[in-house]
């Protein structure tokens, strides 16, 4: 059953069983109102036919001797049966009610062909205190009758209203409940198929919870494009990196299969090289696979930053003598491997746009916060390419940087270890004046 039906249905159920709940208890009080008043009324009349010789609390009452005519009970509203040494019936209508003789109780209703009576039976004592008869006196409850007729009519007619007016009101919140529901669920499924520019569209004025939930629906549809756009970019720009190297150990391999090649030690050297370009790529593409993995920062072990990175530094200073560098112990929560492939990838990048004869400079600031800073004099970088220094694959040089053995994914691999630590990496540039490259640990220990 489609969710506006159901919610319809169970708001017109819950609205009828509060009407006939509501209906029953104002017939109920009703009822006993008149029947507490016909009583009442049978023991004024029974009061006022024998005045002073009435005997016994509200709810008995014994008659004194000795008894009067039967006839002065009798009204034309009220029946009056004695049973006892005198029998007989007085007043009332034509057809008396049937009367029970030694009924248990005090009062009973009972009823003749044409209407209800209600029946006050008392004893009579006689001279001596001991029983000698029961008096029974009826009031009819013809209007009583009429009146809850009446009343039951009313309530009927006011439930049906209700009711009506209660499944019109429903049907209107189902509405407004379940139409963006169903256009959100259309959007999920035209998403699931595939078209990720699906939106939910809701109307300004609905409720404030849809409306936030359209939201959030609509910003995970869009990270979700977001994220499916990174992912076949970087399957086309690692398809395309992979097919560089492979394409050219095939030719290699095919010459010296054929014998043609000329020169087998240089084609060798060829596919030594490229070997060692697609290990290095695949060994990127893991530590990034790794690295976007995260990590709790409270399951991190501490190091000191500067003891770390200074044999790391120690090593790069004999392929660069222009590196230099300023260390203050640090300590912070990240692997040591981490920290040093972090270094490791920045110092590259320096090193690969900065000219050999001009400085670069690496330096360890306790802070707090603790941050590492690498900073180079090369070419730098335009203002317009540094949004997406930190895409994988992203040259802003392509062919330079292939040339020098950069494969794009450098500034990534450094991007995802920082979320991984709890740390943020930042990059400042400046074109032919230099770039530097900033890791701020967040949650320095």
């Amino acid at each position: 059953m489609p969710l506006r039906r159901r919610v319809t249905s169970r708001i017109c159920w819950l609205l009828l069983l509060t009407l006939l709940g509501v209906s029953s208890g104002v017939y109920a009080m009703v009822s006993r109102f008149l029947m507490h008043s016909a009583e009442e009324a049978v023991r004024s009349q029974l009061a006022s036919s024998w005045p002073g010789r009435v005997q016994g609390g509200p709810r008995f009452a014994a008659l004194s001797a000795p008894w009067p005519p039967i006839e002065q009970l009798a009204e034309q509203r009220y029946a009056v049966h004695y049973s006892g040494a005198r029998s007989g019936d007085a007043g009332g209508p034509r057809e008396a009610p049937r009367w029970r003789e030694g009924a248990s109780t005090e009062s009973y209703i009972t009823r003749n062909p044409h209407e209800r009576f209600l029946v006050l039976q008392l004893p009579v004592l006689g001279a001596s205190g001991a029983p000698e008869g029961a008096v029974s006196i009826a009031v009819g409850l013809g209007p009583s009758d009429r009146l809850l007729a009446a009343l039951a009519g009313y309530l009927a007619l006011g439930s049906a209203v209700g009711l009506a007016t209660g499944l019109v009101l429903a049907r209107r919140l189902a509405h407004d409940v379940t139409v963006p529901l169903e256009q959100l669920a259309g959007t999920a499924r035209a998403v699931a198929s595939g078209e990720l520019t699906a939106r939910a569209q809701l109307a300004p004025g609905g409720s404030v919870e849809l409306l936030s939930l359209s939201g959030d629906f609509n910003t995970m549809v869009e990270r979700l494009a977001a994220t499916l756009d990174s992912q076949k970019r970087f399957l086309a720009d690692a398809s395309h990196e992979l097919k560089t190297p492979l394409t050219s150990m095939s030719a290699v391999t095919e010459l010296l299969a054929a014998g043609e090649a000329d020169d087998p030690e240089r084609c060798f050297l060829i596919l030594e090289r490229e070997t060692a370009r697609m290990n290095a790529l695949v060994a990127d593409l893991l530590l990034l696979s790794e690295a976007g993995g995260g990590g709790a920062l409270q399951q991190l072990p501490t190091i000191d930053l500067a003891e770390v990175l200074e044999p790391l530094l120690q090593d790069y200073r004999l392929r660069r003598p222009t590196l230099s560098w300023q260390l203050q112990p640090a300590r912070v929560r990240t692997e040591a491997r981490h920290a040093e492939q972090m270094a490791r990838n920045l110092i590259e990048n320096a090193l690969r746009h900065t000219p050999p004869d001009r400085p670069i400079e690496v330096r360890v600031v306790a802070g707090p916060p603790v941050q590492l800073v690498v900073t180079d004099s090369g070419c730098g970088i335009e203002a317009e390419h540094l949004p997406r220094v930190f895409d994988r694959f992203f040259r802003a040089d392509s062919s330079r940087s292939r040339r020098s053995g950069g494969s794009g994914l450098g500034l990534s691999i450094v991007q995802s270890l920082c979320q991984a630590v709890g740390a943020r990496v930042e990059l400042s540039s400046l074109p032919g004046q230099g770039t530097t490259a900033c890791i701020t640990w967040t949650g320095s220990a």
